[in-house]
């Protein structure tokens, strides 16, 4: 008993029998089964006991001692005799419809932090890189409650949902994202900031954005806030006027001149 209580406490799973296990030269077979326990009908809802018959689950872990690790779950399927309808019995640690333990979602999360690819994620776990695609769309981003005083809004180059460019929210004082919007249309941008009650909205003394007017007309959703237009965007136009009076210049110098202040063009900026 002491030495099964080991061996379920290493799987992280409680209420668990090892039955048997296969270690060879490229995998680890875990066969595990659990004790046969009263169903709630999904059907009619009625409490049952009758074990129908038996299937063996394949279920991916992490690797272990640089091998692929499966668990072999001995699984039961009931019936009802109230409805006659027969289903699988569920289980605390294996949600519906998945074939792969919890312990492979955290870690493929975890490894996802890191600058590397939904392929090379896949190798080290032993999935496919659409695998490692879909546990990553199961991250749930919680929006945030509350607003900053100093808020950035800005576009960057995306394709969420076929969209050209996604809107990103970041809080301008403490240099971080609040969040990421999947679209920079005005009516969506009106429908996410009124989800915020009015007073959240009158924290915000300043708004940061380009000169866009698109972002200028969400001004009235924030009646306390000064717009400011962000240092890059600024810059740019000064350049560009710069820039435009450089070219009218150089047109009434001689070639010479011409060709000299176009390759030092970049000191002037």
């Amino acid at each position: 008993m002491f030495q099964q209580n080991l061996t379920t406490s290493l799987l992280g799973i409680a209420n668990v029998f090892v039955d048997k296990i296969e270690n060879n030269s490229s995998f680890i077979q875990i066969y595990i089964s659990t004790l046969p326990k009263e169903q709630v009908c999904p059907y009619c809802g009625r409490p049952t006991k009758y074990v129908h018959d038996y299937r063996i689950q394949k279920i991916r872990d992490i690797p272990f001692q640089g091998k692929e690790t499966f668990l072999l779950l001995h699984k039961r399927r009931y019936i009802c005799k109230a409805c006659g309808k027969r289903f699988f019995e569920k289980y605390d640690f294996l949600p519906r419809y998945r074939h792969f333990t919890g312990r492979v979602y955290a870690s493929v999360l975890n490894a996802l932090r890191e600058k590397i690819s939904f392929k090379d994620v896949g190798k080290r776990f032993g999935i496919s890189s659409a695998s490692v695609f879909r546990i990553f769309e199961y991250v749930a981003v919680t929006p945030p409650a509350s607003l900053p005083v100093v808020l950035g809004i800005d576009e960057f180059k995306g394709n969420t949902n076929g969209e050209k460019y996604q809107a990103i929210l970041t809080n301008i004082k403490e240099r971080k994202v609040i969040d990421i919007l999947p679209n920079r249309y005005t009516t969506y941008l009106i429908s996410y900031f009124l989800r915020f009650p009015r007073a959240e909205r009158e924290k915000v003394r300043v708004l940061v954005m380009d000169m866009w007017e698109d972002y200028r007309s969400l001004s009235w959703l924030f009646p306390n806030a000064k717009i400011v237009a962000d240092r890059y965007h600024w810059v740019r136009q000064i350049h560009w006027a710069l820039d435009k009076v450089r070219k009218k210049v150089q047109k009434t110098l001689s070639d010479w001149w011409r060709k000299y202040f176009k390759r030092n063009r970049f000191l002037t900026l």
